[in-house]
């Protein structure tokens, strides 16, 4: 509750408003006192917006850091086995866990879905998707931190934010399954 109230605070007190709430009182003994005291007032006000944003920031990711970690969402059983890239003699491994998180209405969330479904067979079992809309489940934008749609989370990291290409898309994935194998390898010797 009381993020939302310095959320308010810092939105009622942005001082951009004082141009406009000046002359729409000019002519009157409150836009006489906006005149006169304006530097004072944009400071002041400037202090109060940032203060309370200042504030709100660090309660929002405070509160982040503090909350305990979501329980991943279990995988399908057929996922939940360690499995193996074919013809690839690698490790077996987990399948990636690659979250889509998109906002209905948005183009270019809808073109890394074509881009996913383009080269998905490529991918087969190495990795589970997940398609999440952020306007249903703000909670995931919020534990992410993300500004922009589309977002790519994989193994419960952001990774990318904004427009992605079927080839920036592979190479996040391929990087993400490589060092995934990589870990797996050192293990598997042991």
């Amino acid at each position: 509750m009381r993020r939302h109230l310095l959320l308010a605070v810092a939105a009622i007190s942005c001082p951009c408003y004082l141009p406009i709430l000046g002359a729409v009182l000019a002519g009157t003994a409150l836009g006489g006192l906006i005149a006169e005291t304006y530097p004072v007032l944009f400071v002041a006000l400037g202090l109060l917006f940032a203060g309370s944003l200042w504030l709100w920031s660090r309660q929002t990711f405070v509160a982040q850091a503090a909350a305990p970690a979501a329980p991943a969402s279990a995988a399908p059983p057929a996922l939940a086995e360690p499995q193996h890239a074919p013809g690839r003699g690698a490790p077996a491994v987990e399948p990636l866990q690659l979250q889509i998180l998109k906002t209905s209405g948005c183009a270019s969330c809808a073109g890394v879905e074509r881009s996913w479904k383009a080269i998905r067979p490529r991918y087969e079992d190495r990795v589970h998707v997940q398609v999440i809309d952020l306007l249903e489940r703000p909670d995931v934008a919020e534990r992410h931190r993300v500004l922009r749609t589309p977002a790519l989370v994989i193994d419960g990291r952001l990774r990318a934010q904004g427009a992605l290409d079927a080839a920036r898309l592979e190479r996040l994935l391929d990087e993400a399954l490589e060092a995934r194998v990589a870990a797996a390898a050192p293990a598997a010797s042991r």
